[in-house]
């Protein structure tokens, strides 16, 4: 299973932030979509790690729309949310 998670780009002047319905605790900021899509990927981490602390079940992706960014966690992260 690969852990890729669509997320939503919010433009606003001068800056760009991320949300994730699957995990709503997970949000990223940066001054470009790139800067903030890089970030995410500690974000996303973070938040996971919240779950696991909390002991609340990891949620799965949803499927992602045509052409909608995702972001992919990494192998080691993956392989433990998998467990």
């Amino acid at each position: 299973m690969t852990f890729e998670y669509p997320v939503i780009i919010h433009r606003e002047t001068g800056s760009v932030w991320i949300s994730c319905p699957d995990v709503p605790e997970m949000s990223s900021a940066g001054d470009t979509e790139e800067e903030a899509l890089f970030d995410a990927v500690d974000a996303m981490e973070s938040a996971l790690s919240f779950y696991v602390d909390q002991k609340i079940a990891i949620p799965l992706p949803a499927m992602r729309l045509a052409d909608q960014p995702v972001v992919r966690l990494p192998a080691l992260t993956a392989a433990k949310a998998a467990l």
